[in-house]
């Protein structure tokens, strides 16, 4: 890469990716590899997995769902040479440093997370993006962040640019992308590998069907509900029964139907960028020069495989295999059904707190996706969305709020973190989007009750 294609911001941390590559290239022995399980954390895995590969390096991969010092120490105790953490590491980095340098093994953090960044450490190597002024939270991702160390390694891995993307999308960062994330996005469209379309993308084979299953939008009232699906569309004088192929043969009814959809949005106060990731631009790449596939299908394969612990799938998949992809989005058909369900759910059964909305969601696997969705379509801006799971070893907690009620003072990340620590469990992330997790003995509504204190004086405190 040219140094003159590289926007000055940036160049410092591209910099430093070169280092960090030849420190990669330098270590020698058995890699580890552990993510995060969610889309950006096997977005990012999938990449490492084409740069160790390409390498030629010995390795094995671990996803988990969050880094706590019971998680680190299983880490600590597997067979490895090297240690590379994607998309987690945050607060952890010290401790991880002492027992590498005890070890006299070598480990990397790449990570996206808010951190103490004035620490020197001796066998670990960071690339955090706030090291280098990119905001973690709209500017840089684990996926574009390692993104950046393929393409230090060899140009030719701009192969790997949809593998970013997917990233970057499932973090929420690619409605008018910033920072590092823009960058590859318009080195991507400049290189003719990714391209883009405007207008609803419906995924189904009649237009009742597809505005039903397809998700996003969630539209309330007629997403999950074919009946009412097919009575809005007979309402704006849309055929129900018509092919979604439609769509991109009439340039009328698609006009017609994304400005219905957008009102329908526009009253369930939904920001400007969910209107965008509604009508577009729909980023997309071509393989086998027939085979089309969005960014937004390879989200929802990665994050899917993340979800369901089938991540043996990946070689596959960054193989972009078709076969094993539409396996894999049998699946996702299936999580998006239960997500349709729990996010009807949210709307008619939760309880309200002075800073936030809390839900009881039965199902783990997708109650991230319920706090995602659910605070884009379905809670008011001026309040956070707590959504709490029970699993065997204890509640895990998702929060999210509007970017408005950051510039109030909120930070989930600060507040969660805080929160948990004094019932003895662990929490983090970043101010809009952060997760916790305490222990089964805890007094629930206790913890709730604690949280809305601790949300009420981060407002008073603005």
């Amino acid at each position: 890469m040219l140094d003159e294609e590289v926007p000055a911001e940036l160049r410092p941390l591209i910099s430093h990716s070169e280092k960090i590559i030849g420190i990669l290239e330098d270590l020698d022995g058995l890699f580890l590899v552990v993510s995060h399980n969610d889309a950006d954390g096997i977005s990012a895995a999938s990449q490492m997995f084409k740069l160790l590969v390409q390498m030629e390096k010995e390795f094995h991969m671990k996803f988990v769902k969050s880094l706590s010092s019971d998680v680190v120490s299983e880490i600590l105790d597997e067979n490895f040479d090297v240690l590379i953490i994607l998309d987690m590491g945050a607060g952890y980095e010290r401790v991880i440093d002492r027992h590498l340098k005890n070890m006299r093994k070598y480990g990397i953090i790449v990570d996206h997370h808010k951190t103490v960044l004035n620490d020197v450490y001796e066998n670990v190597y960071l690339m955090n993006s706030w090291a280098f002024g990119l905001s973690g939270d709209f500017e840089a991702c684990a996926a574009s962040l390692t993104f950046t160390l393929l393409t230090s390694y060899d140009e030719s891995l701009m192969s790997m640019v949809p593998f970013a993307l997917a990233g970057v999308l499932g973090d929420k960062q690619l409605v008018n992308p910033s920072g590092l994330n823009a960058f590859i996005l318009r080195r991507a469209l400049d290189a003719g590998i990714i391209e883009f379309r405007r207008g609803l993308l419906l995924r189904g084979n009649t237009l009742d069907e597809a505005l039903t299953y397809t998700m996003p939008p969630y539209i309330s009232g007629i997403t999950g509900n074919i009946e009412s699906a097919r009575k809005f569309l007979k309402g704006i004088g849309v055929f129900p029964e018509s092919p979604v192929e439609d769509l991109f043969e009439d340039t009328t009814l698609m006009k017609k139907l994304s400005s219905a959809i957008a009102i329908k949005l526009a009253n369930q106060e939904v920001g400007i960028d969910g209107l965008y990731e509604v009508l577009g631009p729909h980023y997309f790449f071509t393989i086998d020069t027939h085979i089309r596939y969005y960014i937004e299908d390879l989200t929802e394969i990665l994050d899917t495989i993340g979800r369901t612990r089938n991540t043996g799938y990946l070689p596959k998949i960054v193989m972009l295999d078709p076969e094993t992809i539409s396996n894999v989005s049998v699946v996702a058909m299936s999580m998006k059904r239960s997500l349709i369900e729990s996010l009807s759910s949210l709307e008619r059964s939760h309880f309200e707190y002075s800073t936030f909305w809390y839900y009881l969601c039965e199902n783990p696997n997708i109650k991230s996706l319920v706090a995602t969705f659910g605070m884009q379509y379905i809670v008011p801006k001026d309040k956070a969305l707590i959504v709490v799971s029970k699993e065997d070893d204890g509640y895990s907690i998702s929060g999210r709020c509007h970017s408005s009620l950051v510039s109030k003072g909120i930070d989930l990340s600060a507040a969660l973190k805080d929160v948990a620590e004094s019932f003895g469990g662990f929490g983090g992330g970043h101010s809009v989007a952060a997760g916790a997790r305490i222990p089964l003995n805890v007094d629930l509504g206790k913890f709730l009750n604690d949280l809305d204190k601790r949300l009420q004086e981060q407002l008073k405190q603005k």
